[in-house]
């Protein structure tokens, strides 16, 4: 991924049946060290989100959980790492 780089599919994979899920969200840490949270998606044994425009807004390593909740459970997955590079060169448009 690339920082400005938006619309891309975020996957994370729980290897958990979600079928009871109410609600997932996607935990994140940019690399200087803020944190929050996106609402996510479940689909399976996984959540997603599509990378909304000006989130990724640092280069370096960004960490990634799901989170998911269900009237009796509260699931948290392992943290999934990426790292975020710079493009060659900004261009003015695209």
């Amino acid at each position: 991924m690339f920082k400005k780089d938006y619309g891309i599919l975020l996957i994370l994979e729980t290897g958990v049946d979600l079928s009871d899920a109410e609600q997932a969200f996607i935990l994140y840490k940019k690399p200087s060290g803020a944190s929050g949270i996106l609402e996510a998606q479940i689909n399976g044994t996984a959540i997603e989100k599509e990378i909304p425009p000006n989130f990724l807004d640092e280069v370096g390593h960004w960490e990634f959980q799901a989170r998911v909740t269900g009237p009796s459970f509260r699931l948290t997955g392992k943290p999934a790492k990426y790292y975020v590079a710079e493009t060659l060169f900004e261009e003015a448009n695209p």
